[in-house]
């Protein structure tokens, strides 16, 4: 399972990666600053351009994509789930895995 890992936020992106370390899989961040490292692969991003996001997210191909709270997290979120055509849930409060389907 590939899951890729955004927020703007700081706190935001270390909530995310605990989240995602706990379906374990293939954990890819994309962050701001190098501080980030809980990720398999780490992508550092010198701006937070939303379309270049987008674009990185779609490349990436991943199961899940975890973002943050903040407006631009979900902005992003909603434009990669389009381009993915795949379904978006927000202010997810717990998860859980059945093999590799979200529950």
């Amino acid at each position: 399972m590939k899951i890729v890992v955004y927020s703007e936020s700081p706190v935001f992106l270390r909530m995310g990666a605990a989240v995602a370390q706990s379906f374990g899989g293939e954990l890819i961040g994309i962050s701001t600053s190098q501080d980030a490292k809980f990720f398999n692969k780490l992508y550092l991003i010198e701006n937070t351009d939303e379309e270049g996001i987008v674009d990185l997210v779609v490349s990436l191909t991943p199961d899940v994509f975890i973002t943050g709270n903040v407006r631009k997290d979900r902005a992003i979120a909603g434009r990669v789930a389009g381009r993915l055509k795949l379904p978006i849930i927000t202010d997810v409060l717990s998860i859980k895995l059945d093999g590799n389907k979200a529950m």
